[in-house]
């Protein structure tokens, strides 16, 4: 009876050891600056930073100042552009009527933010007639492991523990 539980805690920590680096993605989520100048009826610069999945192509953050007024840091929308090398941020302060529309050339994806590095910016705001232009360049990556890894992990973790449990008993039993 010990031996098969013992053969079959050595099955599951080796299967786990070596299929689960086979079933896991890590996401990867970098936070991009974004800055430019802005112009008509006002000049002056913007800044702030977008944050992306850049594994699945989804926007996770966003937070953009232009003098004089609040951040526009509540997401509305997130969407490719017509043509296949955009990629368009609609978010507004908390105010629905103060709307920024954010357009940039995705390097080097082509409309998607999947592997998103950067791209230049276009774009205004619908409460005036500014027009911008910018960048978005990378800040900094981080890689966010998916739950079924962490579930893997600590598969494994208790298999070890197993085989631990397993030996005390019988060296006391």
């Amino acid at each position: 009876m010990l031996a098969k539980r013992y053969i079959a805690t050595i099955v599951l920590f080796v299967s786990c050891a070596l299929l689960g680096p086979a079933f896991a993605r890590a996401d990867t989520i970098t936070t991009f600056n974004v800055d430019g100048l802005f112009r008509d009826p006002y000049s002056g610069t913007f800044s702030g930073t977008i944050t992306v999945d850049v594994t699945t192509g989804t926007l996770t953050a966003v937070d953009i100042t232009f003098p004089g007024s609040p951040a526009y840091n509540v997401i509305v929308a997130s969407e490719p552009i017509s043509f296949p090398t955009s990629w368009a941020i609609f978010a507004n302060t908390g105010d629905v009527n103060q709307k920024l529309e954010l357009t940039f050339f995705t390097d080097p994806t082509g409309g998607s933010l999947v592997g998103m590095t950067g791209g230049s910016i276009t774009g205004s705001i619908s409460d005036c007639c500014d027009a911008f232009a910018g960048s978005i360049t990378p800040l900094t990556s981080v890689t966010v492991p998916e739950p079924s890894s962490l579930s893997l992990l600590g598969t494994g973790f208790l298999g070890v523990w197993g085989l631990g449990f397993s030996r005390k008993r019988r060296r006391n039993g």
